[in-house]
This record gives structure tokens, C-alpha cells and sequence, in this order.
């Protein structure tokens, strides 16, 4: 066997499968003689082990000297993909050899171990290391074939058979396997040991691009065109995605909603990219390899669980940014089908997999989601039901019980305002087509004047969400009729009214220079009460100048709200106000009128405003997680009665899965149920629960 390898170590045997059986016989080795002789070995083989210490031990040297030879010359002369294929086929032409030979199947395994060993359990970290073309350079170049072939080898460190099972698909390859042999086998094809440092590679080229896009995200130069393409370049490799908009010149806590938008969109849009390329590598060129599936995890937990955007934002917040804007009327939703939306919205569950704290997506997209149902701008509500599913189907059934309790809501809501119009005198209203939303309290997220979701007039059941402004006479008669009509037909209920979340459609007249222009303009409740203050004050003082202060008095609204409502008004695309003095900044001692020469090419358009609250509530967002912390503590010392400080705090930490609960958090919790009596001490360091 040592005089064909040398005979076969003259010949190129990276060429092909070919080479390997022209060269069964190089050197003229009779292969039937060196049979025989072997046989005879076994026959001999008694008391004094005549074959193992004549011929199994002197083999298994030899083949090991020669090998390490061979693996010293093919490191220095050859790049890695070119050392792996010469490998492959001496690994190949061994295995041929040891079956035409020898009979006994323990020597056949001993010695395919030996050629593992030294071919590539032992050069397998300069190999994975070359800086030109190791694992993250072929990961780089994305050659798919190469790196196949490395997993296809690297399997082979630690196995007990030398790859042997993964090369006859039959475990030793001689005869039916017995129980041990099959439970060796299958330990042999369950081994990672020479794919974990291969996976640990792809792990951190995975995490450096994935920083690189966060990194990006914050300093690329944004573009003028948000659907332009362009390319995200990292040092190790390029992915196509949209482009990323800057916020060098933007403080990023205070990016705009279509800013904060773009951003989101290219963001997600990367890791997508990225996550794809790597799942599809992992499956067909892996064999879905669970140490492959555990690296690319590691990586993108790592990579998702940063702040981005000056660490401003987290990525949950932007996967809930990029859900609405996908799922939004109008948005990049729009122009899917059913099946790529589909797959787009499995993508997204997956990467919120990956996210520790799920609570915060969770508290964005419900504040989205219904902004999107109340203004009346869901692409389609199937979409949403398929989200919805989808998170219902991995997180579970409480995590989308109040984004399932809004969809459900509005369906009812309707079914009582077709009664309303069926029953009240609606004829007679001021404006015939007023409606309203009745939104059940609890389960839409709570929302301030800068919220903007929608609806002609938008009630809650329950109080402590109402808003006391002002509103003009012809509203105000609409409002009371609706209540009058709610509270006699469903007795015992009560009306609030968060005109925060309402929408007008007012029809005005301007008297420009040219003639006077009628335009239908669509606006939120709380400008429209701003904007009807002045008709009403010109109508009584001729155009009159109002102060900030004497507006705030008369809708009665606070300052800050109100320098939100009129920054729409006169410094935003149509400035239905004027401002003294001129300016892009609202100030106290601004004064501001109606704007006679407003002239627009559009007859119908709608006002905007930013929304003034984050969709993602750090604040709120912290006040839930108490509870849930409460609960949990609560739940696991009605069980175990008794528990030790440290014991009860690993135990709450690893019954969250909603969020990273942190041990300094947990205990403070402890502390506040203590004073509350849920718990007591007992001991120095030890809680008893209190029934």
C-alpha cells in the first residue's frame, strides 16, 4: 500500500474521479496478491497477534508518516480551496485502497482516521485562517462549491470511521451493522468537532457585516431618491439593499417619521438580505447542519440586540417601522403579491426571533397598527390577519391579544354606527356624514395630541381618556348627538373622546388676489378646531393678529401641543396660516392669522403632521415590563412557596421570554411585592410566599 501511495503521489490527483481508477494499478501493484497476503495475515493472527503487530501497526505509522509529509508540502504550495480538493481525492483513492485490501472493517476505520487526522484535523485552523483564501475569503467570494467541500471534509474530524459512514451511506461498509456499530455510526454523523471552528468563522463574518450595516445605517450619505438602489459595501462582502439615509446632519432622537422610515426600511432590508443569503447557504451547501443553524442565530442575536441610529432606536422599533410601511395603503406593500408579502412577513417573524426584548415590536406595532386601522390605511386586512397569525404562531396567543382585540373592535364599531345612521335623526346634524369609531379602552395603545390615527370622531368606552378641547358649535352639536344616542341605546356605558384621533374634511374658501379658491382639505380634528378659530376670529375682528397664548386659551390646549398643530398650519407644504414673524420655528411670542392669498394648484390635498410621541415608549414600555416581572415572581413563589434570593432571581430571568429581564430590575420588583405583601422574608436571604 505505501509503494502504490508513492507511486500514486507522483501523479496530479486533483484532477478528476477518473485519475483515481486509472491509477488503481500505478506502479504495477498487483491489488489480488496484496489481498492474499493480507488474508494470510488474518489467518496467521492467533495468540501472538500476528496481524495486528506485523502488519496493523507498522500500516497505521507508515500511513501516518506519509500523510503529514503530504499535508506539510500541499500547505506551503497551495491555496486552501486547491489543498482541499487534492484532500478530497486522497481521501477518496484511501478509501478505495483500504477496501481492496483489507478485510478486517476495524483496520479499515483506524486507518481513514489516521488520514483525516493528518490531512485535516491537524492543518485545519491555518486552513480556515489563510488570509486570501480561507473560510470568511470563500464566504466573501461566495463560493459555494469550495466551502461545500470544506463541510463535506470537516465532518470527518472525530469521527470514529474516519468518514467512512459518509462515504458508503451504510456505516463501516461491510455487511449489516449490528446495534452498537449503528449507535456509532449515528454518534459519528451527529459529531461537530471539526465544524464548530468552520462555524465559528461564519459566525463572526456574519456579525461583522451585520455591524457594518448598523454602522452604515447612521453614516451613509442619504440619497434625494428613496427608491433609488444602491449598493452597502463592507470589507467582506456586498449586498445589494436600499439605500441607507444619514443622520450626520439630523440629531437622530429627532428624526422625521419619513426619515426614520427610510432608515427602518434599509435597515431591515439588509439583515434580510444578508439572513437569506446565509439560511440558503446553510441548507443546500450544509445540509442544514443544526452547528451552522446555531452560529448564524449567535450572530444575529448579537447583531439585532443593538441600538441603532446614534443609539437612538432599537431594532425592534425599526422592524416595527418596517412592518408599517410595508403594510401601509401606499407604501412598498402595494406593489407584492400575496406570496412574496408572505414570505417577506416569515422573514420578519424570524428576525423578531432574534430580538431579546420582543416587548418593545410589540408596543410599536400595536401603536402602528392602529394608526393604520383608524386612519384607514391598511393596505389590506388580510396582510394584517397574516402577521398577526404568524406572531400568534411563534410568540403566542397574548402577544396579539390586543392587536387581534383592534381589528375586532372596528367590525363591531361599524355594525353601531350603521345603527346610529339608521335610528338618529342624522338628517338634521350639521354635517350629515359625521360618524364615529367606538374604540373599546385597553385594548388600543394609549396616545397623546401627537398621535395621529383616525377617524370622523373617535369615542372610547370608559374614561380618563377624554379630551376637553374646545370644539366649534358644529361639531360639538354632532358629538352630543352621537353620546345622546350611545348612552340611551347601551345603557350603562359611557362615552371619552380623544379627538386626538379624529379626522376632518373641511371645505374653505380663501379670497386670493386672482379670486377667490374653494379647496376640500382633509386634516386631523385638533387642526381643524385650530384652523375654525380663526374663521371665527375673523369674522368677529377682521383678520385679526392671535397671539400663541390667546389661541391656547381659546381651544384650550396646552402650549406644547399647540405649537405641534400650528407648525403644521403655517410653516408646513400648505401654509393655510401666517406666521409674525416669518419662520420655520414656532416661538410664545409668535402671532399668527388666517392666510388670505393661500393658493394651491391642488383643489383637494391633506394636511400632515409629525406625530409627537414615539411609536415605542421607552417610559411605557418600562411601566408594562414591571408587571410582567411582578407576575412572573408571583406565579413561580405560589408554586415553590419558599425560595432563596439568588434561586428566585435566575428563575424569573429564565421564565421572561418577552424581553431580557435584568437581575437588578428582578430585585427591585422582590422589593416592591415585599411592601405590598405578596412576599416576606424569611431568613437573611430567603422569600416565603404569602397565600
Amino acid at each position: 500500500m505505501a509503494q502504490e501511495r508513492t507511486a500514486e503521489a507522483e501523479i496530479d490527483i486533483s484532477s478528476s474521479s477518473s485519475t483515481t481508477t486509472t491509477i488503481a494499478g500505478a506502479g504495477g501493484i498487483d491489488r489480488s496478491l496484496l489481498q492474499r497476503i493480507v488474508g494470510i495475515f488474518q489467518a496467521m493472527d492467533g495468540q501472538g497477534q500476528c496481524y495486528s503487530k506485523d502488519l496493523e501497526t507498522p500500516l497505521l505509522a507508515d500511513t501516518r508518516d506519509h500523510f503529514a509529509r503530504q499535508a506539510q508540502v500541499w500547505l506551503e504550495a497551495y491555496d486552501t480551496p486547491t489543498y482541499l480538493r487534492k484532500a478530497e481525492a486522497a481521501l477518496d483513492a484511501e478509501f478505495a485502497r483500504v477496501h481492496a485490501y483489507l478485510q478486517p472493517v476495524p483496520t479499515r476505520s483506524l486507518l481513514l482516521r489516521v488520514v483525516v487526522e493528518e490531512l485535516i484535523e491537524k492543518p485545519q485552523m491555518a486552513l480556515l485562517a489563510k488570509e486570501a483564501s480561507g473560510c470568511a475569503a470563500l464566504l466573501a467570494a461566495e463560493r459555494e462549491e469550495d466551502l461545500s467541500r470544506m463541510f463535506s471534509l470537516f465532518r470527518r474530524v472525530g469521527m470514529s470511521d474516519g468518514g467512512a459512514s459518509l462515504m458508503t451511506g451504510n456505516g463501516t461498509g461491510g455487511g449489516e451493522a449490528d446495534g452498537a456499530e449503528a449507535a456509532r455510526n449515528a454518534a459519528d454523523l451527529a459529531c461537530t468537532q471539526g465544524l464548530t471552528p468552520m462555524a465559528d468563522v461564519l459566525q463572526m463574518y456574519v456579525e461583522e457585516l451585520g455591524l457594518a450595516i448598523i454602522k452604515e445605517t447612521t453614516e451613509v450619505v442619504p440619497t434625494s431618491s428613496s427608491s433609488a438602489s444602491t449598493t452597502t459595501t463592507t470589507t467582506k462582502s456586498t449586498i445589494s439593499a436600499a439605500p441607507l439615509p444619514s443622520t450626520a446632519a439630523v440629531n437622530p432622537s429627532k428624526l422625521s417619521n419619513a426619515q426614520l422610515e427610510s432608515a427602518a426600511a434599509a435597515y431591515i432590508k439588509a439583515l434580510l438580505a444578508i439572513h437569506d443569503k446565509f439560511r440558503t447557504l446553510i441548507d443546500t451547501r450544509f445540509e442544514s447542519s443544526y452547528v451552522f443553524t446555531k452560529a448564524l442565530k449567535a450572530a444575529f442575536t448579537l447583531v439585532i440586540n443593538k441600538n441603532v441610529l446614534g443609539k437612538t432606536r432599537t431594532s425592534g422599533e425599526l422592524l416595527a417601522t418596517f412592518c408599517h410601511r410595508l403594510l401601509r395603503k401606499g407604501g412598498k406593500g402595494d406593489r407584492m403579491g400575496d406570496e412574496e408579502m408572505d414570505a417577506t412577513l416569515g422573514n420578519v417573524v424570524l428576525l423578531l426571533g432574534y430580538l431579546y426584548d420582543k416587548d418593545v415590536f410589540q408596543e410599536a406595532y400595536a401603536y402602528n397598527l392602529a394608526k393604520r386601522l383608524l386612519n384607514e390605511k391598511s393596505s389590506k386586512e388580510d396582510w394584517e390577519r397574516a402577521l398577526i397569525s404568524k406572531l400568534k404562531g411563534t410568540q403566542g396567543p397574548s402577544y396579539v391579544n390586543r392587536m387581534e382585540k383592534c381589528i375586532n373592535d372596528l367590525a363591531l364599531s361599524a355594525d353601531t354606527v350603521r345603527s346610529f345612521h339608521s335610528e338618529a335623526d342624522v338628517a338634521s346634524l350639521p354635517i350629515p356624514s359625521f360618524t364615529a369609531r367606538i374604540l373599546t379602552q385597553g385594548f388600543w395603545p394609549s396616545s397623546t395630541v401627537g398621535s395621529r390615527a383616525g377617524g370622523s370622531g373617535s369615542a372610547m368606552q370608559s374614561a380618563g381618556v377624554g379630551d376637553d378641547v374646545f370644539l366649534p358649535p358644529i361639531m360639538r352639536q354632532c358629538r352630543d348627538t352621537f353620546e345622546a344616542w350611545y348612552i340611551n341605546t347601551f345603557q350603562g356605558r359611557r362615552l371619552a373622546w380623544p379627538h386626538a384621533l379624529g379626522t376632518v374634511e373641511i371645505r374653505a374658501t380663501f379670497p386670493a388676489s386672482n379670486g377667490s379658491k374653494t379647496y376640500d382639505v382633509n386634516l386631523a380634528t385638533l387642526q381643524a378646531v385650530v384652523l375654525l378659530a380663526f374663521h371665527d376670529s375673523a369674522a368677529q375682528s377682521g383678520g385679526a393678529l392671535v397671539s400663541l397664548r390667546a389661541l391656547a386659551i381659546r381651544v384650550h390646549l396646552n402650549i406644547s401641543d399647540l405649537k405641534s398643530l400650528v407648525h403644521s398650519l403655517a410653516c408646513g407644504n400648505y401654509k393655510l396660516l401666517t406666521k409674525t414673524p416669518p419662520g420655520k420655528h414656532i416661538r410664545d411670542g409668535d402671532q399668527f392669522a388666517a392666510n388670505p392669498q393661500f393658493s394651491c394648484p391642488k383643489r383637494v390635498f391633506a394636511l400632515s403632521i409629525p406625530s409627537i410621541e414615539r411609536a415605542q415608549n421607552p417610559e411605557r414600555v418600562h411601566e408594562n415590563r414591571k408587571f410582567v416581572i411582578d407576575a412572573a415572581v408571583v406565579r413561580i413563589m405560589k408554586g415553590r412557596r419558599q425560595m432563596t434570593h439568588h434561586e428566585l432571581v435566575a428563575e424569573t430571568i429564565a421564565h421572561i421570554r418577552l424581553f431580557k429581564a435584568q437581575p437588578v430590575d428582578v430585585k427591585k420588583r422582590i422589593h416592591s411585592l415585599i411592601d405590598t405583601e405578596y412576599l416576606e422574608r424569611s431568613g437573611q436571604s430567603t422569600y416565603r410566599y404569602l397565600a
